[in-house]
């Protein structure tokens, strides 16, 4: 989380874009090969990360 903290808005905006492509990519291809669902809840996870650290700026911004 503290590295996360660390990055810049635009660089976290990014990596949601990224982790949300390779979450549809994960769906699309989950009747073509094993299915790995430890993937699905390791992205799940980074999305809430990123997220929360962009609502605690946008809080912080605030007050």
């Amino acid at each position: 989380m503290v590295e996360l903290r660390k990055k810049s808005k635009a660089d976290l905006l990014l990596l949601l874009k990224d982790l949300y492509k390779e979450r549809f990519s994960l769906r699309m291809n989950a009747h073509a090969e094993t299915l790995k669902t430890h993937h699905f809840s390791r992205i799940r996870k980074m999305i809430a990360r990123i997220k929360t650290c962009l609502a605690e700026e946008v809080n912080d911004g605030a007050s």
